[in-house]
């Protein structure tokens, strides 16, 4: 099977040529800098395809290190030769099922990549890559949402991939098992239509609570009248 989707995004990467970047690299930018992405991170970028996203990861963390790997070698040969001019940027070969990256990432990106990898392998890779993973790393995962999915599967099939899976909340609680991540941020959102079609999923590092702030009563009270006025 895996040499099937290797050979499958070998073939894809010339439809990734001519879409090139677009609104959606651009959207995953800006959503990844709001979740404190810093310009010296070091980033793990899994399933960088020809580079489109890795392009504009590279030119952003100017001072800091990406690591971007794709199951294509095809692909990986193309985001190589486009982004070479980015020494900072290095490329892996793999399907992650055995690729544990050194320590100390900050992020970790899976860029609309987990619905194309089998639902059985998200807790073998999520525990792989925690191996390098410290208190503050968080994973940012951007997927199609899967009630959109599940509408192109039914009424648009031939847009599918070789492997393009619906991923609930419940799959990602299998993913995570074993692991020392939760879920910290779940989007659902609209990109290129009016209902959900994309989901941004932030997951942290669980830690233990050491203080915990109360708002200023006055506020409280504030926000008590307004809810009961608006009742």
């Amino acid at each position: 099977m895996e040499e099937k989707v290797s050979t499958f995004y070998d073939q894809y990467s010339k439809s990734q040529v001519r879409t090139g970047v677009h609104l959606r690299h651009y959207t995953l930018l800006q959503k990844l800098k709001k979740a404190g992405l810093k310009k010296d991170a070091t980033v793990l970028e899994v399933g960088c395809g020809i580079g489109t996203l890795t392009g504009l990861l590279g030119s952003y963390l100017n001072k800091g290190q990406l690591i971007a790997t794709d199951i294509s070698a095809e692909s990986i040969e193309i985001a190589k030769k486009n982004l070479a001019h980015h020494k900072h940027v290095s490329f892996v070969v793999t399907d992650m099922m055995d690729f544990v990256p050194k320590q100390g990432i900050d992020f970790v990106v899976f860029p609309d990549v987990l619905e194309h990898i089998p639902k059985e392998n998200h807790n073998r890779i999520f525990r792989n890559i925690c191996q390098a993973i410290h208190p503050e790393t968080k994973f940012a995962i951007h997927i199609p949402d899967p009630t959109n999915l599940d509408y192109i599967r039914t009424y648009q099939a031939e847009l599918l991939q070789i492997i393009d899976q619906s991923l609930y909340l419940e799959d990602f609680a299998r993913a995570m098992e074993g692991t020392p991540l939760m879920v910290d941020l779940y989007e659902r959102y609209g990109l290129f239509s009016k209902q959900p079609d994309y989901n941004w999923i932030i997951l942290s590092v669980k830690k233990p609570l050491e203080t915990q702030t109360k708002r200023p009563k006055a506020l409280m009270k504030i926000i008590e009248l307004y809810r009961k006025f608006n009742a």
